[in-house]
């Protein structure tokens, strides 16, 4: 019942200390490592994918250490995602979404 109640409260805060833009700029250094946006774009989409066909159960503490949120989309977990949805970010690398 607790982390009902408060778990919108600490899925702001988290979302308030990790920001987009970190995840933003590790893509654009990790393309500038690889060379080609192409590559990192697709394993983005995958691991989404996988994400979403094979959930895997991690815990709230270390979700956010995922290069792709491992939560479900549903419930009272969706507060604690802090990763930018993997559509936006491949829009950022290549310019275009589905790849």
């Amino acid at each position: 019942l607790f982390t009902r109640i408060f778990s919108p409260i600490f899925g702001f805060v988290l979302r308030l200390s990790i920001r987009p833009s970190l995840y933003t700029s590790a893509d654009k250094l990790a393309t500038q490592l690889i060379s080609d946006p192409h590559v990192l774009a697709r394993a983005i989409w995958k691991l989404e994918s996988f994400a979403e066909s094979l959930p895997f159960p991690a815990p709230l503490s270390t979700a956010h250490m995922f290069i792709v949120s491992p939560l479900p989309q549903t419930k009272w977990p969706r507060y604690f995602i802090a990763q930018p949805q993997p559509a936006r970010r491949v829009k950022e690398l290549i310019g275009y979404y589905p790849i």
